[in-house]
């Protein structure tokens, strides 16, 4: 993973983040370290760009998430 476009989400609902770098059209999964936040579908664009539909509760606490 290189790049996540855009870095930012709002608590309390869904946004899309596309990520750059090689190999990830095989992803099946996302892991957040942290609770409040759960991938909802992973869409391969090409084999170095996928995209993510998250879910931020509104409980998610506020700050950078690796």
């Amino acid at each position: 993973m290189e790049k996540v476009t855009p870095p930012i989400g709002t608590k309390g609902s869904d946004f899309t983040v596309a990520v750059i770098g090689s190999g990830l059209s095989e992803v099946k999964n996302a892991v957040f370290y942290d609770p409040g936040l759960s991938c909802q579908s992973i869409e391969a664009l090409q084999d170095d760009e996928i995209r993510l539909k998250i879910s931020a509760d509104s409980t998610c606490k506020l700050g950078s998430y690796p």
